[in-house]
């Protein structure tokens, strides 16, 4: 990056431009805006961690130059509300961006100064230059307490789910605690091997069961906010399946109904096969994953914990 000049740096929100200059070289037809936080499930009264990154997605040199006075309102933009709050910095900066260049920034939403309420919100930044440049995301707010659900995972393959929606789903940062034995976890669209050095391409999804290997036995915390909606759709063939529920229920009662031919854990050799009359395996275990072979597309819900 080349020649920065940075009094304050502010860029969520909608600039007041009072004066911009482009040389006849810049290019500003490739430059994109991104909108990310910390993670993407807070409680009420939590500061929210927002970065805001401008890229040069084009082949030539970005200059992007915004003398300003009133530096920005920031809002943040939820179920048709808005929530406003103007800083008044005086501000200077001069940036350039080589071709594939990236510039980043990271701000706090403060709770005490700008309380944000339960639900979901969408965070903005727009930059109102020549031309603009914008990038959202969403959070969701609960008025919930975190709950932790340990999981008790065994050494070689298993199966893992969580009824929860973690606090953070980055999928590197949930196995954090037990990245040292872990040798694979990973579902139908994603996986991770810290060993193997494969980098997970998203974040933990809730409503999928999950293969894992370690190599020996751990414990894994996952803190995060109970799920509302406990119906998971299964279609024809096999389906890696969560618990979504905190309770272990009878495999006979969730799958009633269903056109079904085989439920079976990731390990082990129990099944519950009832055309041909085989009932080894009982209950869907809160915390495990399972394999269901569907002869037909359907949904299952979890009963809520009486």
């Amino acid at each position: 990056m080349k020649n920065i000049i940075i009094t304050s740096l502010l860029i969520l929100g909608s600039f007041f431009v009072k004066g911009y200059s482009q040389s006849p070289t810049d290019d500003l037809r490739g430059v994109s805006c991104t909108v990310t936080t910390d993670k993407q499930i807070y409680t009420v009264g939590e500061n929210v961690i927002i970065s805001i990154s401008l890229k040069n997605t084009g082949q030539n040199v970005v200059t992007l130059g915004f003398p300003t006075v009133c530096a920005f309102d920031y809002y943040i933009d939820y179920s048709y509300h808005l929530l406003q709050g103007a800083f008044c910095l005086t501000l200077y900066w001069d940036l350039v961006l080589d071709p594939g260049e990236v510039y980043t920034n990271t701000y706090t939403h403060k709770s005490n100064q700008y309380l944000i309420g339960a639900g979901f919100h969408q965070i903005k930044g727009i930059s109102q230059s020549m031309p603009s440049y914008n990038g959202t995301t969403t959070i969701q707010v609960t008025s919930q307490l975190p709950s932790t659900q340990t999981l008790i995972i065994p050494a070689g393959w298993s199966g893992i789910s969580s009824y929860l929606n973690p606090a953070n789903a980055n999928l590197v940062n949930l196995m954090a605690p037990v990245s040292g034995h872990l040798l694979m976890v990973m579902n139908n669209t994603n996986r991770y091997s810290p060993p193997l050095g494969i980098l997970p391409s998203a974040p933990w999804n809730s409503y999928s069961g999950y293969f894992i290997k370690m190599d020996a036995p751990v414990q894994l915390n996952i803190t995060g906010f109970e799920i509302q909606n406990r119906t998971v759709s299964l279609t024809a063939g096999w389906n890696l399946v969560p618990v979504l529920t905190n309770c272990d229920y009878a495999i006979e009662e969730v799958m009633s109904g269903l056109n079904f031919e085989i439920v079976k854990p990731v390990a082990g050799s129990e099944v519950f096969w009832p055309s041909m009359e085989i009932y080894g395996l009982n209950l869907f275990e809160t915390g495990k994953a399972y394999l269901i072979k569907m002869n037909s597309a359907g949904t299952i819900t979890f009963p809520a914990c009486d």
